[in-house]
C-alpha cells in the first residue's frame, strides 16, 4: 500500500465518523424537542378550563405566539403570565 491510499483511507474513516457525530448529534435535539413540545401540550390538555390553567401554572393560554415560565418550572407556549400586562 502507497502511503497516498493509507492517507486516503484515514480520511474516508474520519469523515464518517464525523458525519455520524453530527447525525447523532441531530436526532438527539429531535427527541428533546419534541419532549418539550408534548409536556406544553399535555399541560394545556389537562386543565378543563383556563382557570385551571392559570391557578396551576400562573400562565394564561392565548393565540399569539407567546410562551410563559410558570410556577412549576416549566415553559408554556402560547401563553403569556397572568401578571404581564402587555398581553
Amino acid at each position: 500500500m502507497t502511503k497516498k491510499t493509507i492517507l486516503s483511507g484515514i480520511f474516508a474513516i474520519a469523515l464518517v465518523a464525523v458525519a455520524g457525530m453530527g447525525i447523532n448529534r441531530s436526532v438527539n435535539n429531535d427527541a428533546n424537542l419534541s419532549d418539550f413540545a408534548l409536556v406544553n401540550v399535555e399541560a394545556l390538555a389537562q386543565a378543563e378550563t383556563g382557570d385551571e390553567f392559570t391557578q396551576k401554572t400562573d400562565c394564561i393560554a392565548c393565540q399569539r405566539d407567546h410562551s410563559c415560565l410558570g410556577k412549576d418550572g416549566q415553559t408554556y407556549s402560547w401563553a403569556h403570565h397572568k401578571n404581564d400586562p402587555s398581553h
